[in-house]
């Protein structure tokens, strides 16, 4: 087998957060979705976090679970803190192991802060425990000591996607002065009334020159009274046939 064989058979790390956090007594205590630390990182020697006397053999063991606790909700931060101290706030003591009730701690213990997972801004995806080294290996946190193992964790971020700007809507039409849509020049002595689109969009509605000025359209009036609704009609029907055309 080769090298490259060999690679791809090992198993890959788990980034998945981790959901609920627990304490058991024993090895064997652990309970179901939770998977127990049971050997240190750096040694691969007895991860008990007790570390109790000579005449009475007391164990005390990290369990993590990546699929229970509450739905929607990782584990976000992880500390050690003293027995006796308060913990940082929105933080969950562990007080009493699971498979035997027993106190869970003695001097310091650890706890740990449960956030949904749509705001969290990170997660834990691992907590170690080391026997001699004292430092934290490569992509772990310090978190502290333990009756004598060094605790370590391991954060991860979820992946952000970028949000997309909405496109701006169109500008709408403008032609530029003294031209028409169709390249065309316009009379520069149309007033403001000339430049207004009517009709067909893109095409302006001109005044005659002759009528543009406002001294003589003062004067202008359009006698209705005697007209028939016929009359009145045909007076004001227009088919745009020319505006049509110049927009082929």
């Amino acid at each position: 087998m080769y090298t490259g064989d060999l690679v791809s058979a090992l198993p890959l790390p788990d980034e998945r957060p981790v959901t609920s956090v627990a304490v058991v007594e024993s090895v064997t205590g652990c309970p179901p979705g939770f998977t127990v630390v049971a050997k240190t990182y750096d040694q691969d020697t007895d991860a008990d976090l007790w570390k109790d006397g000579f005449w009475r053999r007391e164990t005390r063991y990290l369990c993590l679970s990546k699929t229970e606790g509450n739905s929607g909700h990782v584990v976000e931060e992880v500390a050690i803190v003293g027995e006796r101290d308060m913990p940082p706030e929105s933080h969950t003591p562990i007080p009493y192991t699971t498979d035997t009730g027993s106190r869970a701690w003695k001097k310091k213990q650890i706890v740990y802060k449960v956030s949904p997972a749509e705001t969290a801004i990170r997660f834990v995806v691992d907590v170690i425990v080391l026997s001699r080294q004292r430092s934290n290996p490569d992509g772990f946190s310090l978190l502290g000591e333990l009756n004598g193992l060094t605790v370590c964790c391991k954060y991860g971020t979820k992946a952000r996607t970028p949000r997309r700007s909405a496109p701006a809507p169109p500008l709408p039409y403008t032609p530029s002065p003294g031209s028409s849509s169709n390249g065309l020049a316009t009379p520069s002595g149309t007033d403001t009334l000339t430049q207004a689109h009517g009709g067909i969009e893109g095409v302006p509605f001109v005044i005659n020159p002759k009528l543009s000025k406002s001294k003589e359209l003062k004067h202008f009036t359009l006698n209705t009274s005697l007209m028939t609704l016929e009359e009145l009609e045909n007076l004001t029907n227009y088919d745009f046939k020319t505006e049509y055309a110049a927009l082929q």
